[in-house]
């Protein structure tokens, strides 16, 4: 029988054998990663861009989903390219089964944030909702993950219900660009409940934006029913609209 004590040292004591039999890989390159690297090796985390404001592109697409007057501001972490190491992170996290990897990219990102003075004052943080047929496809919604980890990094209460996808939408990535507005227009609703919060501020959280068409048309719904202040956050930005 092993003491309680020591069963629980078990899991830092085994660490070395662990890694050393089954190393954590690299969700991009494959190589072996240090465990306490969220999904990446050193290498591929060098690589992957950080989003720089003053960028001339970021700036347009910035200004692209703020434009209707829906999204008030919008914050991202990384620079999102096809075939690059933060797709594969991304992919890894919504079809891997990882939901843990999510909660630690929204660490990571409410980290950046804090570091750059916090959210304004807020009623909660509201991820983008899946339908409930791919939800129970998936198990859980990988933007849902990285809200959480965000709102515990942030000390911000999650409100993961406050907004509901009424109905089943193609991904947007299987959509041309004009049509990625459409695609989600009318997918979104308030459940009554959550709106006798009207007025108050919501920060909207997405796993990646390209075109904002997705978060705009959360915002818009928001903005129907009272909610003012309504910030954007996603943990990967497409600078040139190509897929989503």
């Amino acid at each position: 029988m092993i003491l309680p004590a020591i069963r629980g040292l078990l899991p830092e004591l085994t660490a070395p054998l662990r890694d050393f039999l089954l190393p954590p890989l690299c969700f991009h390159c494959g190589g072996a990663r240090p465990r306490e690297l969220t999904g990446l090796c050193f290498a591929c985390w060098k690589s992957v861009e950080v989003i720089r404001k003053e960028d001339p592109g970021v700036r347009d697409a910035v200004a692209r989903i703020c434009a209707d007057g829906g999204v008030d501001a919008f914050f991202s972490l990384f620079r999102f390219r096809k075939n690059a190491p933060i797709q594969s992170l991304l992919h890894e996290l919504k079809y891997g089964g990882k939901p843990m990897l999510g909660y630690a990219l929204g660490v990571m990102l409410g980290t950046e944030i804090s570091r750059l003075g916090g959210f304004p004052a807020q009623a909660g943080i509201v991820p983008v909702p899946l339908h409930s047929a791919k939800r129970r496809e998936r198990a859980y919604n990988q933007s849902e993950q990285i809200a959480r980890g965000l709102a515990d990094r942030t000390k911000t209460p999650l409100i993961p219900d406050l907004l509901r996808r009424n109905r089943y939408t193609r991904s947007q990535t299987e959509v041309r660009a004009t049509e990625r507005a459409s695609n989600v227009e009318g997918a979104f609703s308030v459940p009554s409940p959550w709106r006798r919060l009207q007025g108050e501020g919501i920060c909207l959280v997405d796993d990646v934006v390209t075109s904002g068409s997705t978060l705009r048309e959360c915002a818009r719904v928001l903005r129907e029913v009272g909610f003012k202040d309504i910030a954007g956050v996603s943990l990967a930005l497409a600078v040139q609209a190509d897929h989503s």
